[in-house]
């Protein structure tokens, strides 16, 4: 089994709530988050510490179903889920603004991977850079798309 957590941070040239809308907005994660093709909300009402999500997700052409429960949500400054299918699998993001009002964005992944097949090569050194690879892009296209839409008709 392979077990860890990555810290990785973003600077995003927008105000933390804005960054925190995006952030949240589980409609369009698909759109910075490759492995990511669908998240359907379970749970009735508002986004919220409780609420659960399901993931689609499709990774080497395989499609995944993950449920997470949502386990702080506190605008503008704290967004974090877990996953509910077992294990210790989860990402928690913190934000915080500085003088120049932009956000740095700081995701901390936690992972649990179970052992693989039985006569099967595994490195986890090459799985925790797919991990950290896959959440740095994932942090940098947040970060484009927010960029993106909130920048100035030119």
């Amino acid at each position: 089994m392979s077990r860890g957590q990555i810290r990785l941070s973003q600077m995003v040239n927008a105000a933390p709530e804005t960054v925190f809308a995006y952030l949240t907005d589980v409609d369009r994660s698909p759109e910075w988050d490759p492995a990511v093709a669908r998240v359907t909300r379970m749970t009735r009402g508002p986004l919220r510490k409780g609420s659960i999500l399901r993931g689609t997700l499709e990774i080497d052409g395989e499609t995944y179903h993950a449920d997470d429960e949502v386990t702080e949500f506190d605008p503008p400054w704290h967004f974090a889920i877990r996953s509910v299918q077992g294990g210790a699998d989860g990402i928690s993001y913190s934000l915080a603004s500085d003088v120049d009002g932009r956000t740095r964005l700081d995701a901390t992944l936690s992972y649990d991977l179970p052992d693989p097949p039985p006569g099967t090569s595994y490195d986890p050194g090459a799985a925790r850079q797919d991990l950290s690879d896959g959440l740095k892009a994932s942090l940098v296209a947040l970060k484009e798309l927010i960029e993106r839409e909130i920048a100035p008709p030119t």
